[in-house]
C-alpha cells in the first residue's frame, strides 16, 4: 500500500521506547495452471507477455517499491538472497527457499548470525557484466535509509539488524550524491558484513525467526556499486541494473514499461524462474476496470496490481468458471477507529461496544458469502502462522448485538453516536486488492449502516479516500473521519504476522491510519519473533492477537479471498502469495500467440 515517504523521526520513534528484549510473554500450495494450451516441451515459449498495470508503478527503485505492481515488476528484474517459490520441488510455498544464496544460511548457535555464500554466474548487467558480489547485498541494505527517500520496509530493519540505527542517523546528516553514496561505501554496518567477494554475513540484534522472510522482500536486493555512483536521489525512473531475467529496455513513464531477456543471466543458476517469454510490455495506467476488460478480451495476458471487481468475482464464482482464480492468503476487511483526535473513539469502552455493533454475517454476504468471505474476529486469519480462533466479541451467527451495543454505549456516556466511515482505496490497489475487494464501497457499505443504525448508530460515508499517506500521517482535519475500512493482508505467507503488525499496529508503523499507539504491540513483536520454537512463537502471536482486541483498535469485518482472472491462453499461471498474483516468471504462451 502506497502510504508516502516516512521520516527517519517517525520509523525509529517505535525503537527508542523499546525495553529490553524478552524471553517470554495451514498454507495455500502452488496452483497448476488449467490452460489447455501446450506445454513449454511442445513449443509454448517466447512470445511476448502483455501485462496491464492501471497504476502503482512509480519507481524502478527495488528500496523503494511499495506496490503489488511494484514486486511483481521486480520479480522480473531482481533477485534477492531468499525468495518464494511456485515449484514444489524446489520448497513449500509458506517457505523461503535459497535465490542467489547458494544454500540455506549457516546459522550461529544462538541464532544471531547468519552466514550466505552468492551462487557462482548469478551476474549484473552493466557494461561489459560482472559477478554479484558479497559487497553489492551490503549495499542494498545500506541504501534502505537514504536521505529523503526511506525505504517502506526500512522499519523492519531498523529493529532487526545489529547497528542499523546509528547507521542510518549518520547517513541521514549527509546530503544525497556523492557525500551520501561516500557514506554508503565507506561506512561499516554491523548488522551486513562481507566477509569475502562471495560470502556475506548477518549480525542481528536479537534472535529474529522471520528473518529469512524479511530477506525476500524487494527491498533485500542487491545493488551494484555502478548504480550508486553519481546517485542524486534514489526512486528516480532510471532503470536500475538487473540481475533476473529480463532488463528494461524502454521507460515511459506513466505509459509503457518494456523488457527483453538479460544476457547476462541462465536457467542454471536460477532455481525458481524458468522466464519462458522472450519479452515483457507493462502498459501502465487506466483504470482497473479497464485492466480487467483487456485481460477478458484477451489483450493482455496478466494484470499488475488489479485483481476482479468483486461483483465480476461473485459472478464468476458463482458460474464456476475455470478464469475465476480464488486464493486465500489471509486478506481481511476491517474498520480502523480513528484514535488521533479527543473523542468517543479514545474510550476503550465505545471501541469495545461498537464491536457488537456489526452484522459481520451481512458485510460477508455482501462480499460474495462462504465461498468467498466468512465473517472475521481477530487481527490475524489463516493462513498466517500464530492464527487461534477467537471470538472476544461473538455473536449469534456473528450478525451482532445491537442491544448489548446500545446498553454499553449508553454505559459509557455514548448513546446515539454519529460517526463518519470512508473507505480508503489506494489510486491503484493495496498489496491485498483492496479497489477490486471494496471498489466504492457500494456492497458493504449498506450492510454496516444497517446493522450500526439497529443499535442507534448513525453512520455517515465519506467519499473514497486515496490519499493514504493523509490518513497514516493524520493530515485530514478532525471532522473528516471516524472509522476507515480497510483490506489488510500480510506481505508474506507463513510467518507473515509480522508484515500485519509492525505496520499498521505499531508505534510509528506506516500504515498505522488510527494512530493507535501501545508499547506492548511493540514488545510483543520482538517477543514472538526471538521465540525458541515454532510452537512457541504461536502462542506469541495468538497471545499478542488477543491484548490487541482487547484494546479494540480495529473491528474486524471480514475475511475475504482474493479472486484474480486466469485467461485461457495463458499457461503456467501460478499463484504466489507475496505478489497476489501468477508469478510472471512461470507462465507460457501458446504457439498461436507467441510470436506476437
Amino acid at each position: 500500500m502506497r502510504v508516502g515517504t516516512p521520516t527517519l523521526a517517525a520509523v525509529l520513534l517505535g525503537l527508542i521506547a523499546l525495553p529490553a528484549c524478552s524471553s517470554s510473554g495451514p498454507s495455500p500450495g502452488p496452483s497448476p495452471s488449467t490452460s489447455p494450451t501446450a506445454s513449454p516441451s511442445r513449443g509454448g515459449l517466447g512470445g511476448t507477455l502483455h501485462v496491464a498495470a492501471p497504476a502503482g508503478v512509480d519507481t524502478l527503485d527495488p528500496a523503494l517499491a511499495d506496490t503489488a505492481a511494484e514486486a511483481s515488476l521486480l520479480r522480473l528484474t531482481t533477485r534477492q538472497l531468499m525468495t518464494w517459490t511456485t515449484d514444489p520441488a524446489v520448497g513449500p510455498p509458506d517457505k523461503p527457499v535459497p535465490d542467489i544464496a547458494a544454500s540455506e544460511p549457516e546459522i550461529s548457535s544462538d541464532r544471531l548470525a547468519y552466514t550466505f555464500k552468492i551462487r557462482d554466474s548469478v551476474r549484473w548487467d552493466v557494461p561489459a557484466g560482472r559477478q554479484l558480489t558479497a559487497p553489492d547485498v551490503v549495499r542494498g541494505f545500506k541504501r534502505l535509509c537514504y536521505p529523503g527517500a526511506l525505504s517502506p520496509a526500512l522499519p523492519y530493519f531498523l529493529a532487526t539488524l545489529k547497528g542499523m540505527p546509528q547507521f542510518c542517523v549518520g547517513l541521514a546528516r549527509q546530503h544525497t550524491g556523492d557525500r551520501a553514496a561516500a557514506f554508503i561505501e565507506g561506512t561499516t554496518l554491523p548488522g551486513v558484513h562481507a566477509d569475502s567477494d562471495n560470502t556475506v554475513t548477518f549480525h542481528l540484534q536479537a534472535r529474529t525467526d522471520d528473518f529469512l522472510s524479511l530477506l525476500t522482500l524487494p527491498a533485500a536486493s542487491p545493488v551494484p556499486t555502478e548504480v550508486l555512483r553519481g546517485e542524486q536521489a534514489p526512486g528516480t525512473l532510471t532503470p536500475f541494473a538487473s540481475d533476473g531475467p529480463y532488463r528494461i529496455v524502454e521507460w515511459t513513464p506513466g505509459r509503457v514499461l518494456r523488457l527483453r531477456r538479460n544476457p547476462e543471466w541462465t536457467p542454471q543458476v536460477d532455481p525458481v524462474r524458468t522466464a519462458f517469454v522472450d519479452g515483457v510490455q507493462i502498459d501502465v495506467g487506466g483504470t482497473a476496470e479497464a485492466a480487467q476488460a483487456r485481460l477478458r478480451s484477451g489483450e493482455a495476458d496478466l494484470a499488475f496490481g488489479s485483481e476482479l471487481a468483486r461483483s465480476d468475482a461473485i459472478t464468476l464464482t458463482r458460474g464456476k468458471s475455470p478464469a475465476a482464480r480464488d486464493e486465500e492468503r489471509g486478506a481481511q476487511v476491517a474498520l480502523v477507529f480513528n484514535l488521533r483526535h479527543p473523542g468517543p473513539l479514545l474510550d476503550v469502552r465505545v471501541r469495545r461496544a461498537l464491536q457488537y455493533c456489526a452484522d459481520k454475517e451481512a458485510v460477508a454476504r455482501a462480499l460474495g458469502g462462504p465461498a468467498l468471505a466468512v465473517p472475521s474476529a481477530q487481527v490475524l486469519t489463516p493462513p498466517t502462522l500464530g492464527y487461534q480462533p477467537r471470538d472476544l466479541y461473538a455473536t449469534k451467527g456473528s450478525r451482532g448485538d445491537p442491544g448489548r451495543c446500545q446498553r454499553l454505549l449508553a454505559a459509557a456516556g455514548y448513546a446515539g453516536l454519529h460517526l463518519s466511515v470512508v473507505p480508503v482505496v489506494p489510486d491503484a490497489v493495496s498489496e491485498a486488492g483492496a479497489a477490486g475487494i471494496l471498489g466504492t464501497g457500494a456492497a458493504v457499505l449498506p450492510a454496516l449502516m444497517a446493522g450500526f443504525a439497529n443499535a442507534g448508530v448513525t453512520l455517515a460515508p465519506l467519499p473514497v479516500r486515496h490519499d493514504i499517506a493523509a490518513l497514516a500521517a493524520g493530515g485530514l482535519t478532525t471532522a473528516d473521519w471516524d472509522l476507515a475500512l480497510v483490506v489488510v493482508a500480510p506481505s508474506w505467507p507463513g510467518d507473515g504476522a509480522r508484515s500485519v503488525f509492525q505496520p499498521w499496529l505499531s508505534v510509528g508503523g506506516a500504515n498505522n491510519l488510527g494512530g493507535y499507539q501501545s508499547p506492548p504491540v511493540s514488545l510483543g513483536i520482538t517477543n514472538a519473533v526471538a521465540a525458541p520454537d515454532e510452537r512457541e512463537e504461536k502462542g506469541r502471536w495468538a497471545a499478542l492477537d488477543g491484548f490487541v482486541m482487547r484494546e479494540a483498535p480495529w473491528l474486524p469485518l471480514a475475511r475475504v479471498q482474493d479472486v484474480l482472472f486466469q485467461p485461457s491462453a495463458v499457461g503456467g499461471w501460478n499463484y504466489l502469495p507475496s505478489l497476489n498474483n501468477a508469478d510472471p516468471t512461470q507462465v507460457f504462451l501458446p504457439p498461436r500467440t507467441a510470436g506476437t
